[in-house]
């Protein structure tokens, strides 16, 4: 590995830890990630020291926590000299992690009781409105026919009749010179 080869050097760090995941190698990989500008996964490396230290070493914990958050801070695109955030309060709900996705799901709905008879008849002819419209139709078919058979039933000419075609009578007319339109 040559001087100033940050990869290798995340590379060779990485094997380490993975070889012996021990506070110290978690560490040197956290280190080696935030050199070389992995600030994400410096972090993730920095919260498994964090996990691997014992629960009796209170000041490597503080450390390891401090790391954590500067690195988190900095993946963030935070920088120490800068003034605070006023959209901070935003922006930490984007970085929260998803839900776990049996919070997700939704609740069962519950079991409807069976004692109870909820089940509307829905049917049209059930409706009072179907039958009177059914009424309406078949009285307006009836008049319909009735007008229709007895207009085929009367003996009476209409204009359309031949008979109106023929000479008309003086007479009827009340004289010779009338011109009927």
């Amino acid at each position: 590995m040559q001087a100033g080869d940050l990869s290798a050097r995340v590379d060779a760090t990485t094997a380490a830890r993975q070889a012996d995941p021990s506070p110290a190698n978690w560490r040197a990989e956290a280190q080696a990630k935030e050199a070389a500008g992995n600030y994400d996964e410096a972090a993730d490396a920095y919260r498994g020291e964090l996990e691997a230290l014992p629960e009796d070493a209170v000041d490597a914990r503080r450390a390891s926590e401090a790391d954590w958050e500067r690195m988190r801070e900095a993946s963030r695109g935070r920088v120490e000299d800068e003034p605070a955030s006023t959209h901070r309060a935003e922006f930490d709900r984007q970085w929260t992690p998803p839900a776990p996705p049996e919070q997700l799901r939704p609740a069962p709905r519950p079991k409807a009781d069976p004692t109870l008879d909820t089940v509307d008849d829905d049917r049209i002819v059930t409706k009072w409105y179907f039958w009177v419209t059914v009424a309406a139709i078949a009285a307006s078919a009836g008049a319909v026919a009735g007008i229709a058979i007895k207009a085929a039933r009367d003996e009476r000419g209409d204009a359309l009749d031949a008979s109106a075609l023929g000479p008309m009578p003086a007479g009827r007319l009340g004289g010779p010179g009338l011109i009927r339109f």
